[in-house]
């Protein structure tokens, strides 16, 4: 029941087109699939988790950019939150695919970010905690689920 969905929403966010024209993004498609392909599988390979590291660090490094870290404010808690929402960016991703690497390979660095803001903001609405996010049947139930509404929003 919950496939079609997603699948609806994933549809709805390619059609809107996160992204902005010109955007300097540095992943490719099949680096995003790859990553989504990691996070869903029980046992990534080393491979998927290398793709995967490259896709957090790439987001990292444009989550300081956008919010303007430098320096000391870039403490090893700040980037341990950081690539926390990423991660749970790529989980959305995934749901909003459904299965589909060809879905996937559409999504930009941009698209990534901008998914990235939904995931903050519903982490900050419903005041989750870092037990929450440990709950996967909370994430998965009820995390991502409200963080794919607000991106239809």
């Amino acid at each position: 029941m919950r496939i079609p969905f997603f699948t609806l929403v994933g549809c709805l966010a390619l059609l809107l087109n996160l992204s902005s024209p010109g955007s300097g993004a540095t992943l490719t498609g099949g680096d995003v699939a790859a990553a989504v392909a990691a996070i869903r599988s029980e046992h990534p390979t080393p491979a998927q988790k290398k793709v995967v590291d490259l896709v957090l660090a790439t987001m990292l490094k444009e989550h300081h950019q956008k919010l303007g870290l430098t320096g000391s404010q870039i403490t090893p808690q700040a980037n341990e939150r950081l690539n926390q929402v990423s991660r749970l960016t790529l989980m959305t991703v995934a749901a909003m695919t459904a299965h589909d690497p060809s879905a996937a390979r559409q999504f930009s660095l941009e698209d990534l970010m901008a998914i990235s803001g939904a995931v903050m903001k519903t982490l900050r609405d419903m005041k989750v905690d870092s037990r929450d996010l440990q709950n996967r049947t909370f994430v998965l139930d009820t995390l991502i689920p409200q963080v794919i509404e607000e991106l239809a929003k």
